[in-house]
Formats: C-alpha cells, sequence, structure tokens
C-alpha cells in the first residue's frame, strides 16, 4: 500500500473537486474532505491556489455553511460546556465579528452613568482617558464627590 494517493487524471478534477466542495460543506473540515473523496489533501490546497474559482466556492462554503455551522455548535455548547476551542474557530473565520483585538464599537458606562461610546482598536482604547476622567472634563466638581 502506498502512503502517497495517486495524481488524479485530468478528466476527473472537476468532479473531485465539485465532491470535495461537498464534502467540505458537510464537515467543514479539509483534511476530511479530502479523504472522503479519496484524495490527498494537498490536492485540494493547490486547487485552492491556482484555480480561483475553486477558491470563490471554497470561501463561499466556508462562508455560507461552515462558519453558520461552527456558530450554531457554538451556542449549542456554551449554554452546557462553554467551550473556548470554538471561540478560536470562530475567531479564525469571522476575525471582524469575534476577535476582540480587530476595530470596533465599545460602550462603556462611567460612574455617572452616562454612556461613553468609543470606535476603535483595543490599542487605541487603552490610549484614551478612562470614564472618569473624562466626566471630570466635561462635569463640573470631582468624579465621585456629590454636587
Amino acid at each position: 500500500m502506498s502512503l502517497f494517493k495517486p495524481i488524479p487524471s485530468v478528466e476527473v478534477v472537476p468532479q473531485m473537486k465539485q465532491a470535495f466542495l461537498e464534502a467540505y460543506a458537510s464537515t467543514g473540515l479539509a483534511r476530511a474532505a479530502a479523504d472522503i473523496c479519496g484524495i490527498d489533501v494537498r490536492n485540494a490546497y493547490r486547487w485552492r491556489s491556482t484555480d480561483p474559482a475553486f477558491a470563490s466556492a471554497w470561501d463561499h462554503a466556508t462562508r455560507q455553511i461552515v462558519v453558520p455551522m461552527l456558530e450554531q455548535a457554538a451556542i449549542e455548547r456554551a449554554m452546557d460546556k462553554s467551550d473556548l476551542l470554538l471561540m478560536f474557530m470562530l475567531k479564525a473565520h469571522k476575525r471582524e465579528m469575534y476577535d476582540d483585538k480587530v476595530a470596533g464599537r465599545e460602550e462603556t458606562h462611567d460612574s455617572a452613568g452616562l454612556t461613553i461610546v468609543f470606535e476603535g482598536t483595543p490599542q487605541e482604547r487603552e490610549k484614551t482617558a478612562d470614564a472618569d476622567e473624562i466626566l471630570a472634563l466635561t462635569s463640573p466638581g470631582e468624579p465621585g464627590s456629590e454636587p
């Protein structure tokens, strides 16, 4: 038995690409999809890097099928186990939504109950004054003191 799977012939590649994408959409894992199709996962990654249509279909499957599948599993597990691994997976696929290192909007409440809205990266947030300092600049009296 050979350790390497044979390289598919040119005639069967389109069917193998389609089979891989279908298996990937159902498993969410490139290696598992490749195993289901009987191909070496390196072929799938090679197709991804050389075939823009295949890469686009893979990305579409990730966004439209795999990530929602992970989100559903995260919700189910969070209610029961709070599995951190799924959070990391979600950050990998939807960084703009789940990664706190990406610029975003943050609302905080100061000691006077005012809402302060900040948009920017966490590094930019660290450079700003805390809510009480901002309040002290815009309100009479010291923060926390009685009027």
